[in-house]
């Protein structure tokens, strides 16, 4: 059985790739243990996490990063995702990720939007009014 870098079992393949949607240190602290047990793991993110993460001090660079901005698509095997940014809806570079082939928003902190601005980004994304409800 392989053994994670902290000597405990995996029970787990590799992780492909983190989609880091934005960069609050308090919520993204274990990101440096999850990329140290898996090397091959690519970072995917905005300039600006990708600013936030070296200005954090997090040991990222032997890692490929892939960074993509508002409209980019990603392929995930049968899930396609796009990219929408959302700055200051909770920290300065937030984005969320619209899986493309479910309709999924993967959305973090997006129920700190309120009025005008959590209906510009629902318009954005064509949600409908109770999206988040």
């Amino acid at each position: 059985m392989p053994m994670t870098a902290a000597g405990f079992p995996s029970l787990l393949r590799d992780l492909d790739c983190i989609v880091v949607n934005y960069l609050e240190p308090d919520h993204c602290t274990s990101m440096v243990e999850v990329l140290a047990l898996y090397p091959n793991c690519q970072i995917v993110s905005m300039e600006k996490s990708f600013m936030l993460m070296h200005s954090f001090g997090y040991d990222i660079d032997s890692h490929s990063q892939l960074q993509v901005q508002e409209g980019d698509s990603l392929s995930f095997g049968r899930h396609e995702v796009t990219f929408i940014e959302a700055p200051m809806v909770h920290w300065p570079e937030v984005m969320v990720t619209l899986d493309l082939t479910d309709g999924v928003l993967l959305r973090q902190c997006l129920r700190q939007l309120q009025g005008n601005r959590w209906q510009a980004l629902g318009r954005r994304v064509r949600l409908g009014p109770g999206f988040l409800r």
